[in-house]
């Protein structure tokens, strides 16, 4: 019950009220009694002055003062007691009290001392006021008149107005009760809204406000509290949007990131951490990375920085994925660690083209090394005149201009190459039509084919639209993959070549009857210096080029390249173009 800030509120104010009117009641009641017995005794007192003024009178005439008292009772509406001043005399010798009606030794002497004396005793069994006076003859007291009233009907009087009293405190408390409970609803009432308005804004809803019904303490109370509600709306908001931004930067970001505290549970992560660290995406609210198979070399750097306080970086490899991190500690204003930031860099793909370049270098290197010792060892023959026949010396010009003709063609082909990766294709692109160039080609590479008895097939469907590229470029690309089929080709084989449209796209594929391609080089076979027979530089002088070439081409034309072997034996190499109607 006494929980309730407003229970309490009206149990205080009734407490007050009861105290306040129990203490008006008991002070009104006694205040009256008092009233009332003065009233009494001033009336004794003046009827008893009347009476010892009659009795003075007749004793200063020799005339004895039994005489009036019957007729003094009824002056005095009370009964009247004479006591002579021996008797007064002898209770002083006796050192004793006057017994009745009753005075102590000081009430004595102060009577035959001429002073008056009011008091409540107990006469003949019954509760008396009592005025006791003095009677001077010839300036010398002969005695004491005592005037006894009965106070029962005062007694009556007394408990009627205490009862009246009593009574008519019965509606006070209850309207006292009525305006406490209204009084203190209306001042706990704006607490209760603020009170409830503050669990809603621990929920999260800082929109709550509380109506203000006054300008008092409560209701400057309840104009800070709005605003406080308002600052921390704008705030939390303003919060929620940088959380917001710091999220969709993390999200968005190519690194990896992953923070922790000082205990390793994560504050922060982002999904490239996730994938680059190899954990489930559930994982990625918060995990103590000590609980997780990561890295150990993750974990021990983490563990390096929050020890250390400085900067650290490490490398790890991992399933042919290289992953660079970086750990920073994370301190407060004072100086204090509380955590660390990681941010993990894939630079597999750094690797893979340091790789490739270094793969370059030496396929160059070993390209061009092989035609360059050639020449040089037939130059050098010739200088040292070895070479002495006429015949001799135009065989050996010749392969000396065979191999010139190949480092040229080779260096033709890299810097072609070179040019197509860079996207620095100038071409100008018209419509071509694709039977006219393949018949072009075909007639070009027919005496090759007749030398290796090998027979070549079109397959073109009807209505083959218009393609839309530069010619020569595509006849670049047809040339490369016929060449490579004739060659490839078995004596007594055959090349296929296919055309047909599909999706305002024209889709030319070429395949032969050879050995095929191994499996685990079918996905690097555009690849520059891949071939699928390393002996062919030997043999034809080819670079190792061509289909790198050939993918730049298609690719630079929006087209795509495949390749897969046939069953049975053969490669199919296949690559699409534009169509000139969607252009």
């Amino acid at each position: 019950m006494f929980k309730s800030l407003s229970n309490k509120l009206m149990f205080s104010f009734l407490l007050i009220i009861l105290i306040t009117m129990l203490a008006l009641g008991i002070s009104t009641s006694e205040l009256f009694t008092d009233y009332y017995y003065n009233v009494q005794e001033q009336e004794l007192t003046d009827r008893g002055k009347r009476i010892a003024s009659v009795m003075q009178k007749h004793m200063q005439q020799n005339k004895s003062p039994e005489e009036i008292l019957a007729a003094a009772g009824g002056i005095a509406n009370a009964k009247v007691v004479w006591v002579h001043r021996q008797a007064l005399i002898l209770v002083l010798n006796k050192n004793r009290h006057l017994q009745r009606p009753h005075l102590n030794l000081s009430e004595v002497k102060k009577i035959l001392n001429g002073e008056i004396i009011k008091q409540r005793v107990s006469f003949n069994e019954q509760e008396m006021v009592t005025v006791v006076l003095p009677v001077e003859v010839n300036k010398k007291v002969a005695g004491a008149l005592f005037l006894l009233k009965p106070i029962a009907d005062i007694t009556d009087t007394i408990k009627s107005v205490r009862r009246l009293i009593f009574l008519s405190s019965f509606p006070a408390m209850l309207l006292a009760i009525i305006l406490a409970l209204i009084l203190s609803r209306s001042m706990t009432r704006p607490l209760k809204e603020m009170s409830a308005a503050s669990r809603a804004m621990a929920g999260g809803d800082f929109q709550q406000r509380v109506d203000i019904s006054s300008k008092d303490e409560v209701g400057e109370l309840a104009i800070n509290f709005n605003y406080l509600a308002e600052a921390l709306y704008h705030t939390v908001s303003d919060l929620s949007k940088e959380k917001e931004k710091m999220e969709n930067v993390l999200s968005n970001m190519a690194e990896g990131v992953i923070a922790v505290d000082l205990s390793y549970n994560t504050i922060a992560v982002n999904e490239q951490a996730v994938k680059k660290l190899g954990l489930e995406s559930k994982e990625i609210l918060s995990f103590n990375i000590k609980d997780y198979s990561l890295p150990w070399d993750v974990e021990d750097l983490f563990e390096q920085v929050l020890l250390s306080g400085e900067n650290g970086t490490t490398e790890i490899v991992d399933d042919k994925k290289f992953i660079l991190a970086h750990v920073s500690p994370l301190k407060e204003s004072g100086g204090n660690i509380f955590g660390a930031v990681g941010v993990l860099h894939d630079i597999s793909e750094l690797r893979q083209l340091e790789q490739m370049r270094r793969d370059l270098v030496a396929n160059v290197s070993h390209e061009l090394r092989t035609p360059l010792t050639s020449i040089s060892g037939f130059v050098e023959a010739m200088l040292d005149g070895t070479i002495s026949s006429e015949e001799e010396r135009i065989t050996y010009l010749n392969i000396i201009h065979r191999e010139t003709m190949r480092l040229n063609r080779l260096i033709h082909n890299l810097l072609d190459l070179a040019a197509l990766e860079s996207g620095k294709t100038d071409w100008e692109v018209h419509r071509v039509n694709i039977n006219t160039l393949i018949n072009r080609v075909t007639a070009k590479l027919k005496p090759q084919a007749e030398e290796k008895h090998v027979a070549l097939n079109k397959d073109i469907k009807e209505n083959i639209p218009m393609l839309f590229a530069n010619e020569d470029r595509v006849e670049q690309v047809l040339t490369n993959l016929l060449d490579n089929a004739v060659y490839f080709s078995p004596p007594e084989g055959e090349v296929s070549i296919n055309v047909r449209g599909k999706n305002k796209e024209v889709i030319i594929s070429i395949s032969d009857r050879g050995p095929g391609i191994p499996e685990e080089k079918l996905s690097y076979i555009w690849k520059r210096f891949q071939r699928a027979d390393r002996s062919r530089s030997r043999t034809k002088g080819g670079t190792g080029l061509g289909l790198a070439i050939v993918k730049q081409i298609v690719e630079a034309h929006n087209g795509r390249v495949s390749v897969e072997n046939r069953a049975g034996g053969g490669a199919v190499f296949s690559f699409t173009l534009p169509a000139a109607d969607n252009n």
